[in-house]
């Protein structure tokens, strides 16, 4: 697994569920974010295998704009998907949708956008290694943001997210405990870096997520 984990670790990895965002239209950036191809791999596809390497005990993909595209490039990948209506309101109700699908089994919940393309199974691994009974936030020079993991206690929270309110907004002026991950600020936003990470992607730079092997 490339880190040490205890017994105690591994149980809360057995329970963890992930949610990753994928419904936006990206207007800024012309077309979904989830259908850009980067190292000849649509970005949703990519992000999902690196997410099953941590292997979850489910990974929710929440869908909005070219559902049924994005879809089509996940299907033979064991995800949930999660077709929002209403993605147009804003990524809290994305993360609220995906909230109120969750089991009663789950125990934490990891959630994290399809644009964050250079994180690797390392950071979130370390991560992983935080979780416990408050959020882990990643902090973004002081305001606290995604990904971020949450316990059990804080789902009926998080089912009540609205508008462009996501996550990380819950947790800015609460003292919960953040890390740094340098790669998490790095997205997709606009033509301009979509070519900076297109151009890092012919050179080998995001590397190649693992191919995905079901439990034995």
């Amino acid at each position: 697994m490339g880190l040490s984990l205890s017994h105690n670790k591994l149980r809360t990895v057995a329970h963890l569920h992930i949610v990753l965002l994928a419904a936006g239209g990206s207007r800024r950036l012309g077309r979904p974010k989830a259908l850009v191809r980067l190292a000849g791999m649509p970005l949703v596809r990519r992000q999902s295998l690196k997410l099953l390497a941590l292997r979850p005990a489910a990974l929710h993909v929440v869908l909005g704009a070219k559902a049924s595209r994005i879809a089509a490039t996940l299907g033979d990948l064991p995800v949930r998907l999660i077709r929002h209506r209403h993605w147009k309101l804003g990524q809290g109700t994305s993360v609220a949708a995906a909230v109120k699908t969750l089991p009663v089994s789950a125990h934490h919940l990891l959630v994290i956008a399809v644009d964050q393309f250079q994180l690797h199974e390392a950071p979130l691994r370390r991560l992983l290694l935080r979780a416990g009974p408050t959020p882990i936030a990643t902090d973004y020079h002081g305001r606290a943001g995604i990904p971020v993991i949450f316990p059990r206690r804080w789902f009926d929270r998080l089912k009540q997210l609205s508008g462009d309110r996501g996550a990380g907004s819950q947790l800015t002026n609460l003292n919960c405990q953040r890390v740094t991950i340098k790669q998490a600020s790095l997205d997709l936003d606009t033509p301009e870096q979509l070519r900076q990470a297109q151009r890092l992607s012919l050179r080998g730079g995001l590397g190649s997520p693992r191919a995905f092997r079901p439990h034995r």
